[in-house]
């Protein structure tokens, strides 16, 4: 996913995922426990793209969805 400023965009998505994060931790730019699911990104030094890694353990709608979500940020 390319976006425009990784900086920005991953601002965006701290702040839109924030009510529903429980413990944070900013160790590796932006990780993000949300219950069911975990969000990691960071910032690329060479790229206009964070690197992203989503879990969410035999949950594959619930990664899917998130996944589109996340997109929603980068499309609109």
């Amino acid at each position: 996913m390319r976006v425009a400023d990784t900086q920005v965009f991953i601002q965006r998505i701290e702040s839109d995922y924030a009510p529903d994060t429980q413990p944070r931790d900013d160790m590796d730019d932006l990780s993000q426990d949300l219950g069911a699911w975990h969000l990691n990104m960071r910032y690329s030094n060479t790229e206009p793209m964070p690197g992203l890694d989503l879990e969410a353990r035999g949950h594959r709608g619930l990664l899917n969805s998130q996944l589109a979500r996340l997109r929603g940020p980068i499309d609109g």
